[in-house]
């Protein structure tokens, strides 16, 4: 191969970088689900729908490990009312 024909080619880059993108985005991430359970929390605490937010508290807490600190405040706030 000629170096013409190789710097032609140089641009193209190798297979396993064509296809990188889908495998990323495919992936289920838990972060929106985590966000919606919490704002639906916060907002069943306003309302104040205790067992409501337990509930979602609860989903909260199945989809991150930091869902444990929201079941946590969700119990100081019961403990309070």
């Amino acid at each position: 191969m000629t170096a013409a024909r190789r710097a032609e080619w140089a641009w193209i880059p190798e297979k396993p970088d064509l296809f990188r993108g889908p495998h990323f985005l495919s992936l289920p991430y838990p972060e929106s689900m985590f966000a919606a359970f919490l704002a639906a929390a916060l907002l069943s605490l306003r309302k104040e729908e205790i067992g409501q937010a337990a509930v979602y508290g609860a989903l909260a807490s199945m989809t991150r490990s930091a869902g444990v600190v929201v079941a946590a405040c969700l119990l100081y706030v019961a403990w309070q009312h």
